[in-house]
């Protein structure tokens, strides 16, 4: 697929589009997104109903760096044009400060 971008991405969450193939392509029924982190050899596949043109990818790793392929599908099979799209989460932020109280406790035994 060309056009792929990358949006509002997070440390555990992106979202993705894409434009739709050549009008003189066959007709257009499915997209693949093939997500992995870099250096990993599985990728997660999700399957998206045409005519939507975009994903929320969650569930991601933070601080990683991911390779994407998004592939065009119909009854005849799937595209073979493979642009790879490389993005990077963001670092999980904080959830704010932790405070604890001490306490001590003597206990006299006379």
């Amino acid at each position: 697929m060309e056009s792929v971008k990358v949006e509002d991405i997070s440390s555990s969450s992106a979202i993705l589009s894409w434009a739709s193939p050549r009008p003189s392509d066959p007709q257009v029924s499915i997209y693949y997104v093939l997500y992995r982190v870099s250096g990993t050899a599985k990728y997660t596949v999700t399957a998206i109903q045409k005519p939507r043109l975009f994903v929320k990818l969650t569930e991601l790793k933070s601080s990683s760096r991911y390779e994407l392929i998004v592939l065009a599908g119909n009854a005849k099979g799937n595209s073979t044009k493979r642009e790879t799209k490389f993005f990077n989460t963001q670092e999980k932020k904080g959830t704010g400060f932790i405070s604890v109280a001490h306490s001590r406790i003597f206990l006299l035994i006379g």
